[in-house]
């Protein structure tokens, strides 16, 4: 009875180291995965690291791009501006040799039939008069809308030189931001 005891304290015991190692295993196996969870995160914090280099090389040169695009897209709104200002004087003039054209003609189809030269040197001179201030009127207020279209022009560049000042980057009505009110 003795040895029985023995024997049945024995396996009692064996039974509670059981389960006891069964539950300490358990944890091992969910701190092995842990630690392994770990390991594998600083193995992919360590890899992005050894790449942070080349990420800023790339960053440095994206910035110089976007400075050389800035100074391309100050030198391209200049010369449209300049364009602008071109066709403006094209059309001004234009309408102005249309204007002398019919002058001309006029001129011609009444000193023919004009009898009277005094009649006709008067009408002459008033028509001339005339014409004069339409031109005058025609090229004053063509210039008027070239210097309200430089004026629009300049201040929305200067929007977008102080948006890329302060924020480092350039947003507006698509990619094109301002240059898409030229067209």
């Amino acid at each position: 009875f003795r040895f029985e005891k023995s024997w049945f304290l024995l396996h009692k015991r064996t039974k509670a180291c059981t389960q006891t190692a069964e539950s300490v295993d358990g944890d091992i196996v969910m701190l092995s995965a842990h630690w392994e969870r770990r390991k594998a995160a600083l193995t992919h914090l360590q890899e992005q690291l050894q790449s942070l280099p080349d990420f800023i090389t790339e960053l440095d040169a994206i910035t110089a791009n976007i400075a050389q695009l800035e100074g391309e897209f100050a030198e391209m709104e200049s010369r449209l501006l300049h364009l602008e200002t071109l066709c403006c004087q094209c059309e001004q003039q234009t309408v102005k040799n249309h204007h002398m054209s019919q002058l001309e003609e006029y001129k011609k189809k009444k000193s023919s039939a004009c009898i009277f030269n005094n009649c006709l040197f008067s009408f002459v001179a008033e028509l001339k008069c005339e014409h004069a201030q339409r031109v005058a009127e025609m090229e004053l207020v063509m210039q008027q809308k070239l210097r309200e279209r430089q004026k629009v022009y300049e201040e929305a560049f200067n929007q977008d030189v102080e948006k890329y000042l302060s924020t480092g980057c350039l947003q507006g009505k698509g990619d094109f931001f301002f240059f898409t009110h030229l067209f």
